[in-house]
């Protein structure tokens, strides 16, 4: 009877195990598809999350914003745009300096007067009109989007280039270029680079000679000109580059030696600092050249050299105001005077026309 009760337990005891084994069994084979779809679902949220990221980095490239201070502002004979070389190397005589404005001034200039030209990096500050910018720059919201067009020649179905993206060079007379394909000032980021020549670094201060920079000009860098790296003899321009100038030969009136000689003597020139020991005539003749080596490289814009070719007209060189003419591939000095002299005149002229 024991025997018998002890087969049935075992019976019932075998049969619970291959029970709990068959339904554990069930359990796993019904769970096991449900936990590789939560691993997929989990897979694929990190796969959003990844490329999300990226594409954050993207736009967040494409959205990157340059802030910084200037070094410096340039201290140069040109005060405004009229007048002022459009190359440095025109005008050799032309000078200028930078006061670095930073801390440590003098270990950042150690070695630079070992060069004897370097870049200067520079903002076109004197632009005084708003520019097409780069496509994601442009504005947005309810105005048109304005999308850039760089097609110059006037197609069929093809809108012409957007203003400032095509710019008139001087040289080519009114014919346009694509903005990257000059140096014209006025760019959808206005950065500019010019090569002078070093004069002298003293202390926090570097002078330079032959500059094509207005006054008060912010300047980003400065870097040693290096020929072996920065000439490329095999280098080639196109031929508009090379076209030269209808002036050939300038001229000074008597009332304008008179005027410079006036002003050297008695007024003072900035350009002339550090010519103390020089005579009264080397004094002269540097003035003299620097007006001629811009009035040789001519100054005046297509419009006026085509609309107004004989009308006297003026531009500023420290601190004089000069006016000329040009006719038959002659240019006439015809006035120099200092501009402080020039405005008390007309601010007397003014009071007594008043009166």
């Amino acid at each position: 009877m024991f025997h018998l009760m002890l087969q049935r337990t075992r019976g019932l005891f075998s049969s619970s195990l291959s029970y709990r084994f068959y339904t554990s069994q069930i359990e796993s084979s019904s769970t096991k598809p449900i936990v590789n779809h939560v691993n997929q679902q989990e897979e694929q949220e990190q796969k959003e999350l990844k490329q999300s990221q990226y594409k954050k980095r993207i736009s967040s490239r494409h959205k990157y914003r340059i802030t910084f201070d200037p070094i410096g502002y340039f201290e140069s004979v040109f005060a405004l745009k009229n007048g002022t070389p459009r190359q440095g190397s025109l005008s050799p005589n032309s000078s200028g300096k930078v006061k670095i404005q930073c801390s440590n001034a003098l270990h950042m200039l150690r070695g630079l007067d070992e060069f004897s030209h370097a870049w200067l990096i520079f903002v076109f500050h004197g632009n005084d009109r708003e520019l097409i910018k780069p496509t994601d720059q442009l504005t947005k919201g309810p105005k048109k989007r304005i999308e850039l067009n760089y097609n110059i020649h006037k197609e069929e179905g093809v809108l012409p280039a957007p203003k400032h993206v095509t710019v008139r060079p001087p040289r080519l007379n009114g014919d346009r270029r694509g903005v990257f394909a000059t140096r014209a000032p006025h760019r959808p980021i206005p950065i500019g680079l010019t090569m002078c020549q070093i004069e002298r670094v003293e202390n926090d201060t570097v002078y330079f000679k032959g500059v094509d920079l207005i006054d008060g000009t912010p300047i980003v860098d400065i870097k040693p000109y290096i020929h072996l790296y920065d000439s490329q003899p095999n280098a080639t321009i196109p031929s508009w580059v090379e076209t030269k100038t209808e002036i050939e030969s300038v001229e000074f009136t008597k009332e304008a030696l008179e005027n410079i000689e006036h002003c050297v003597k008695v007024v003072g020139l900035d350009m002339l600092k550090g010519t103390e020991s020089s005579t009264l005539e080397e004094k002269i003749e540097k003035v003299k050249n620097v007006i001629s080596e811009v009035l040789f490289n001519e100054p005046r814009s297509a419009y006026r050299r085509k609309k107004l070719p004989d009308e006297p007209w003026g531009f500023y060189i420290d601190t004089l105001n000069i006016q000329c003419q040009v006719k038959e591939s002659v240019a006439t000095v015809l006035v120099v005077e200092d501009k402080y002299d020039h405005y008390n005149d007309l601010t007397k002229s003014q009071y007594y026309r008043a009166k």
